[in-house]
């Protein structure tokens, strides 16, 4: 009995012992990993200033597979680099949804490069920083025009948070000199926003010189729901665009894909004045494009018919 006890007590030193030495085996393991996967980071990071914009991206992809684990070795590079590897580093930030390195990134808004300051609006929309509004408006005066787009982006990515930069949003809307890209930005973030009162902007723009703004305008118009838009889009999809040759305006000129956006905000906006127009749209003598005809049926069903 005694022996048997014994027998019974050293087996149990001999399973602690190896529990020991399983633990201390993963513990060492953890850290030879974590110190692997810091040299690799610490090399991923290196490459941001690449000259070449293929090694660029693939750091920037090998970085953000780290997740969280590369967080801290990003705000590092946040505080050292310069030109293209701080812009990198910036769309990192974003990618990881570094919060932390929000405060870094506003002050990224007015960096010289204009590089670093484009990714650094794109990071902060990313992380929908609430803080970093008032700054992002600021860059919607910036002298390039990507930086001036992707701070609108960011602010509509901030939804009813951005509307301190609505007015400016507005302004470059209503700009004939402001480049396209910009406008459709301006256009798209109002409508995130929910900027009420840019209603009357967002209708003045519908015009068929740029189909494509009319479209962004058209689903702005939608989700801010204003019945302000209804004659200008409904006159749109009755009368169309002119065409390039003969100048004869006719609904088909409009792309199909256009039309239907415009459809689907008469919808959204639920007025019945729209009803006339929706029909002619649904038309098969009168539509060509069967996805046209489509989106209107669907919509008067939607408003009752």
């Amino acid at each position: 009995m005694v022996k048997s006890t014994r027998q019974e007590s050293g087996g149990q030193g001999t399973l602690k012992i190896a529990l020991i030495a399983v633990a201390a085996l993963v513990i060492v393991a953890g850290g030879g990993w974590f110190l692997l996967r810091t040299v690799r980071v610490s090399r991923y990071i290196k490459d941001l200033d690449s000259e070449s914009a293929e090694v660029r991206i693939e750091a920037v992809r090998r970085i953000a597979e780290y997740g969280p684990a590369a967080k801290s070795s990003v705000r590092k590079a946040l505080g050292q680099k310069q030109g293209t590897g701080l812009a990198m580093a910036a769309l990192l930030a974003g990618k990881l949804k570094d919060q932390e390195s929000v405060p870094r990134l506003i002050e990224l808004l007015s960096d010289s490069n204009a590089k670093v300051r484009d990714c650094a609006a794109t990071a902060l929309g990313k992380l929908r920083a609430k803080k970093a509004v008032d700054a992002l408006a600021n860059c919607l005066s910036d002298p390039e025009e990507k930086v001036r787009r992707d701070a609108a982006i960011a602010l509509g990515r901030m939804g009813e948070a951005g509307k301190p930069g609505a007015a400016q949003l507005m302004k470059l809307l209503s700009s004939q000199k402001e480049p396209a890209t910009v406008r459709r930005a301006c256009a798209r973030a109002l409508g995130e926003i929910g900027a009420a009162d840019a209603a009357g902007v967002l209708v003045k723009a519908i015009t068929p010189k740029d189909v494509d703004l009319v479209a962004t305008c058209a689903v702005a118009l939608g989700k801010i729901g204003s019945r302000k838009a209804v004659k200008p889009l409904c006159s749109l999809l009755a009368r169309g665009a002119p065409d390039e040759k003969t100048k004869k305006y006719d609904a088909e000129n409009v792309p199909p894909k256009i039309r239907v956006a415009i459809i689907e905000a008469l919808a959204k906006i639920g007025d019945r004045q729209a009803i006339p127009t929706l029909k002619m749209c649904a038309d098969k003598k009168r539509t060509m494009s069967i996805i046209v005809r489509e989106a209107a049926k669907k919509a008067l069903q939607e408003l009752g018919e």
